[in-house]
């Protein structure tokens, strides 16, 4: 089994990763020393995670390790880890970029990063509405080609980019790739697009333009921020938004908009819930697992995040193991149509607003 995925630079991508989003100190140190150490080769952090430090001192950690019996030298080498970081939103325009890059190098304590990617398609402090994102977001991805140039970065990417955002950028990169050749540095296509991604957030218009241009997908929240485990954080948060709105005189028609979403969310994640069990008790296995297998088994890869090693070795075993091979096209089937039976959700950050 091929658990890399093709870019279309050339390059090539662990399908599995380590996310690492929220994991600070000692904790996320641990965890990604823990994950190298148990298979991982792909580490996903960013610049606005503030852990790239500790991620840094862990890949040192696990690279400095002897190899052991009569072969000297390190166990593993440089060359065979991924590292992925991201520019923050305050970190567009030609010169932002490269400094932001260089500051996450350093705390990285790496020469280059694997995937450099744009992180967030809108700039820090300008209005959702601000023509200014656009002229910003073209800047920062031509100063990343130039760090691709430099060999600073291997890769390049964005993430949480819509249809348009994505479409933008790659219209941008093919007319600049029928001009002339200049001193500027090669126009390059997006490698990878980082996005949420699960049963019930499919963004199948996105991933087709990705398919087209050979653009390797990368899906984050593959659990939908674990609410397709249970619905139970859903029901709590209902509880609180009920009596949130109980305590109003006059509660707000936004307010009983949001509590009849809430109601309908753990209606649909209920049925949901129950739909993936019965997938898991088939398969033996976990309602992570099949998540997981679903994403793999449309060829994105996933970066899911645990900090205690016995969560992280599970689902890289899940993930890389023959497992997901024994999903059946018919259980698949009834994931694929999840969305469309129930409606589409999102958990995350929505950059649909942004121009």
């Amino acid at each position: 089994m091929n658990n890399n995925l093709s870019l279309n630079d050339g390059l090539s991508m662990p399908s599995v990763g380590l996310g690492t989003f929220l994991m600070r100190g000692e904790i996320c140190e641990e965890a990604v020393f823990g994950a190298l150490t148990a298979g991982y080769r792909h580490i996903d952090t960013a610049s606005v995670y503030r852990n790239e430090e500790r991620v840094g001192r862990a890949v040192a950690r696990f690279l400095a390790q002897p190899c052991g019996g009569d072969r000297p030298g390190p166990a593993c080498g440089r060359r065979e880890l991924f590292i992925t970081t991201k520019l923050g939103p305050a970190e567009h325009g030609r010169e932002a970029a490269a400094s932001g890059l260089r500051a996450s190098l350093s705390r990285l304590q790496l020469d280059y990063v694997d995937l450099l990617l744009i992180h967030w398609p809108g700039v820090s402090k300008l209005s959702p509405d601000s023509p200014a994102h656009r002229q910003q977001r073209a800047e920062t991805w031509r100063a990343m080609e130039g760090l691709v140039a430099e060999g600073l970065v291997r890769s390049i990417g964005v993430s949480n980019y819509t249809h348009a955002h994505l479409q933008e950028l790659v219209d941008d990169v093919l007319s600049r790739q029928k001009l002339p050749p200049n001193a500027a540095a090669k126009p390059i296509l997006p490698a990878v697009l980082q996005t949420e991604l699960h049963p019930l957030y499919q963004q199948r218009d996105v991933c087709e333009l990705c398919r087209e241009q050979g653009i390797a997908v990368v899906a984050y929240a593959s659990l939908g921020c674990g609410r397709l485990l249970s619905a139970e954080r859903a029901a709590a948060d209902l509880v609180k938004l009920e009596h949130a709105v109980a305590r109003k005189a006059q509660p707000s028609c936004e307010q009983r908009e949001d509590l009849a979403k809430q109601r309908r969310l753990v209606v649909v994640l209920a049925r949901v819930n129950s739909v993936l069990r019965t997938i898991a008790d088939k398969h033996c296995s976990s309602v992570t697992d099949v998540l997981l297998w679903w994403a793999l088994q449309h060829c994105f890869a996933i970066i899911p995040k645990a900090a205690s090693v016995e969560h992280l070795t599970a689902n890289f075993t899940a993930a890389t193991g023959p497992g997901r091979e024994r999903v059946d096209p018919a259980a698949l089937a009834v994931l694929d149509a999840l969305e469309a039976d129930v409606g589409s959700f999102k958990f995350c950050w929505d950059s649909r607003a942004i121009h």
